[in-house]
């Protein structure tokens, strides 16, 4: 079988840049292409999202200790030249490198794409990892059939840093807004809070880590002299208790709730008053675009890259400034008060389709 596109994916956990692969390699699978999806162990909580048309491969990768994966190399290599594939996609930057140096060394006629998700500007500041990384990728990246970043942002990071002249690099937003996430959102919702005119809810979601700040919303909802706002955050990681020994510091615990992961976000964001974005860094904003797509207001830092770009510099949602609860508490309080206009948003979320990635896609791969 000839397999048109083959799809990289390091596991099935929750990520942002894990479901936008998936939901391109669906959106290929739905044009009729034939689509791998090629992973080291095919295990996660996001292996149901992925379209049955899309043949899931196992690596059967061993164990390596590393942020770099480099010890998927000769697994890689094995499936390149066993399958070749007309184009391979390799996405976020810690596995980028590794792979590249995989289809370097399996010599296959596969051509490779390389995409970005982060603003290598940031990312190098206070990680070694990251130096090593785009260390790399100055060598690495320039032997890519094509170079693709998610915003421009990431464009203007990747040439900086990478060396990569700007005019090598396509940006393609993010694939995010389908039919299925719409209708999932209209799901219906039990939740006190989520369903009664009493309450104002504020809605977090996303990894609570660094990166995200989430501490920065919870000091701004304490900041909102209304006793019917409620703040809710949505997933999990490291910040969860810290997070949550803060919360009872300022006593929000009777108005706050730390869900953890959940199954379908969108009934929550159909459902919230304002969804906010604190994060310190983003490549993208995944989650703007989903909270518009179901008619919800946004409020975000305005952060390196994407939410600016996302939000068409504050014609859709308030920015802040990063690390400022004060003004992220004002602005929150402003869009609670003003009337929401849903078609405003789901027309704007509309840009960042599926539809309009793998268009793209298949322009700058298939002419």
């Amino acid at each position: 079988m000839t397999v048109d596109i083959g799809f990289f994916l390091p596991s099935f956990d929750i990520g942002g840049a894990e479901r936008v692969t998936i939901n391109l390699a669906n959106g290929f699978a739905n044009r009729g292409y034939s689509v791998d999806l090629v992973l080291p162990s095919p295990q996660g909580l996001l292996r149901t999202e992925v379209d049955p048309r899309v043949r899931v491969v196992d690596l059967q990768s061993l164990p390596f200790p590393g942020y770099t994966r480099l010890g998927d190399i000769p697994f890689l290599m094995r499936y390149l030249r066993r399958t070749t594939p007309t184009w391979f996609y390799t996405a976020m930057n810690h596995i980028n490198v590794p792979n590249l140096i995989a289809w370097n060394l399996a010599r296959v006629p596969t051509q490779i794409i390389v995409t970005e998700h982060i603003d290598p500007r940031v990312a190098v500041v206070n990680s070694t990892k990251n130096r090593f990384v785009y260390a790399a990728a100055k060598e690495l990246y320039s032997t890519a059939g094509k170079l693709v970043a998610v915003s421009d942002g990431v464009v203007e990071g990747l040439s900086d840093i990478v060396g990569v002249d700007r005019d090598a690099i396509t940006r393609i937003y993010n694939p995010i807004v389908s039919e299925t996430l719409r209708e999932r959102s209209m799901e219906p919702l039990n939740h006190k809070w989520f369903s009664s005119d009493d309450y104002k809810v504020v809605l977090g979601i996303g990894r609570l880590s660094e990166q995200k700040q989430f501490s920065d919303l919870v000091e701004a909802v304490s900041l909102l002299a209304d006793e019917s706002v409620r703040l809710v955050l949505i997933g999990d990681g490291p910040k969860r208790d810290e997070l949550a020994s803060r919360i009872a510091e300022l006593g929000l615990s009777s108005s706050s709730e730390l869900l953890g992961y959940v199954d379908n976000p969108y009934q929550y964001m159909r459902n919230a008053s304002v969804t906010a974005l604190p994060s310190i860094r983003e490549g993208f904003g995944n989650v703007l675009v989903e909270a518009m797509a179901c008619g919800c207001p946004v409020v975000a830092t305005d952060c390196p890259s994407g939410p600016a770009e996302i939000l068409d510099n504050g014609e859709y949602g308030r920015l802040v400034s990063v690390g400022n609860p004060s003004a992220l508490a004002a602005a929150i309080g402003e869009t609670l008060e003003e009337p929401v206009d849903e078609d405003k948003l789901i027309t704007r979320a509309s840009d960042f389709s599926i539809k309009a990635a793998v268009d793209q896609y298949e322009r700058l791969l298939w002419g």
